[in-house]
């Protein structure tokens, strides 16, 4: 399952990026879950097929463009996910897309 989540008034209008993407590193334990970041403007994290992709408007990752989940079977880390994406409404607000 992939779910895209933003706030409700868009990324560009979004001006608390940096809480968002705190609340993400603090959510997902660095003993599980693996860290990559390949191009200058995007952030990865993984557990085998689960992942979470941030990506930025710009080199400097301040500013949110996309935030999207993919969410693959029934376990901790699914779970982990679920409840991430629960603090992200009831924190910011962000609404999900499910694809």
């Amino acid at each position: 399952m992939k779910i895209i989540v933003s706030p409700k008034g868009g990324w560009s209008n979004f001006y608390s990026s940096d809480e968002l993407i705190k609340l993400v590193w603090d959510s997902l334990p660095k003993s599980s879950w693996e860290y990559y970041n390949f191009t200058s403007d995007s952030s990865i994290w993984t557990n085998g097929e689960n992942t979470v992709i941030a990506k930025f408007t710009n080199d400097e990752c301040i500013v949110l463009e996309k935030l999207e989940f993919n969410i693959v079977g029934d376990n901790k880390y699914t779970d982990e996910l679920k409840l991430l994406i629960s603090k992200l409404q009831s924190n910011f607000g962000v609404t999900g897309m499910y694809s």
